[in-house]
């Protein structure tokens, strides 16, 4: 039984509240019980004026008894007492509980034309996981829900409104629809979609995965640990992140590194080691301006050909120029931050990485050296008026 309840002098606030069938039973034969031992009074005030004592009775009060015409009507004094599983800020005016696979999920409209979804984990702890508004300021004054369970309607005093009861396919990745905790949605790894369990064809054990596994395929960044590779441009570099939650069925995919930098795209194969690691195939890093000091590239890694992983925290790769940080000066570059590795080259009088100048073959002054006294050759411009300007 679910019920909502608010305080008589607090009606702004309510509680939701869970009472098993079986302990109201319970508390139902021991009031019972409790009569026949002779304490308490029968008969119901609201039906009947006339009450009296419980009569003592020599009988044995089983799970079943349905009664007799000694101590009839009994009312009882020892109640049915839960603790809150949910509380809100507003008065609850309306409640449907119903279930989906293994999740009890009820329904409560509020006194401010609400409508509040709630999962329920367990006797003593509920969640929300979402709020619709209905009719802004208009109760709720019931719900009823379609025989087929797709569509809830919501009774105001002026109108009845329809509302789906799941809308799955507005969550366009894993991490969303997971995170949601939506007891009706699901990852489909077969689709990559977030959908119901039943529109899931594939039936293997991980082809379909819930809130409460929150087993999304994933990256989990680049294999250093951080959500960012530094590559310079024009090198060459193989791409190496850490991944989780890759179950069968993606293990045997054929993968790929998709890198997309202001609108364009660049693919390149790549391969799972170990069930938690990705190289994407080495590449040259030039498909980026010349002229821009850096830029960031967005990992996607594909699987099947056109499925992604999520990739949460946005790991990417930032594709930099030397030259362009430091505006190709010498004392700039040797500035510049120790995560570039940018360093001058003397014989083309250029910042640059290590392996770009001469191949390597070439004197090249780090961040720890000082760039050669400058010789002038020549300065503009060499005449001007005596009073300058």
């Amino acid at each position: 039984l679910f019920a909502v309840f608010a305080e008589r002098d607090h009606p702004s606030s309510s509680a939701l509240c869970i009472y098993p069938l079986s302990f109201i039973r319970q508390m139902f034969i021991q009031n019972i019980r409790e009569c026949y031992s002779g304490k308490g009074n029968q008969g119901l005030e609201y039906f009947d004026s006339s009450v009296k004592s419980c009569v003592n009775v020599d009988d044995t009060i089983c799970d079943d008894f349905c009664g007799n015409e000694v101590n009839h009507p009994i009312g009882g004094d020892l109640p049915v007492e839960a603790m809150t599983v949910l509380n809100f800020n507003n008065r609850a005016t309306a409640v449907l509980a119903t279930s989906t696979g293994n999740y009890t999920v009820v329904f409560i409209g509020m006194e401010n034309g609400h409508l509040k979804k709630v999962v329920i984990e367990n006797s003593s702890y509920a969640f929300e996981y979402e709020d619709v508004n209905i009719a802004e300021s208009a109760a709720v004054n019931d719900i009823q829900l379609e025989p087929n369970g797709t569509q809830l309607y919501l009774m105001t005093k002026y109108r009845v409104s329809k509302v789906r009861v799941r809308n799955c396919n507005i969550y366009k990745t894993c991490g969303d629809c997971l995170g949601r905790k939506n007891p009706y949605c699901g990852w489909c790894l077969l689709t990559n979609k977030c959908t119901r369990r039943s529109n899931c064809q594939d039936n293997g054990p991980f082809s379909w995965t819930s809130y409460k596994s929150f087993a999304c395929p994933q990256i989990k960044g680049i294999i250093t640990g951080s959500k960012e590779l530094l590559v310079a441009y024009s090198s060459e570099k193989v791409v190496s992140v850490r991944v989780s939650n890759i179950v069968e069925q993606l293990a045997t995919s054929q993968f790929a590194c998709l890198f997309s930098i202001n609108g364009a795209n660049v693919s390149v194969n790549a391969t799972l080691l170990d069930d938690d690691k990705i190289n994407c195939d080495s590449m040259n890093w030039n498909f980026t301006s010349r002229l821009e000091p850096n830029v960031n590239a967005l990992l996607t890694v594909i699987w099947n050909g056109s499925s992604a992983l999520d990739n949460p925290d946005n790991v990417h790769v930032n594709i930099y120029n030397c030259q362009n940080l430091a505006n190709n000066s010498c004392d700039l570059c040797l500035n510049l931050n120790d995560k570039y590795k940018c360093g001058w080259c003397q014989n083309s009088h250029r910042c640059e990485i290590f392996e770009h100048c001469n191949n390597g073959l070439s004197p090249w002054l780090n961040r720890n050296q000082t760039c050669l006294i400058p010789e002038i050759y020549s300065f503009h411009p060499k005449s001007g008026p005596w009073e300058g300007g």
